[in-house]
């Protein structure tokens, strides 16, 4: 997330704001962590953003 992100030029707070509010989404609906999430369960969650990052 954090490359892509990157990749499309976000400034660093933009980026900073984004993965805050990713992990305060996963935390709220008590989601495991998607490092260890199979790329088929990491899907519905980002959309073409996992396919860009190779999530």
């Amino acid at each position: 997330m954090q490359a892509t992100l990157r990749r499309r030029h976000y400034s660093r707070r933009t980026e900073e704001a984004y993965l805050y509010w990713i992990r305060q989404f996963i935390r709220f609906h008590h989601m495991p962590e998607l490092s260890g999430l199979e790329p088929a369960r990491s899907g519905p969650l980002h959309g073409p953003v996992a396919l860009d990052s190779a999530i």
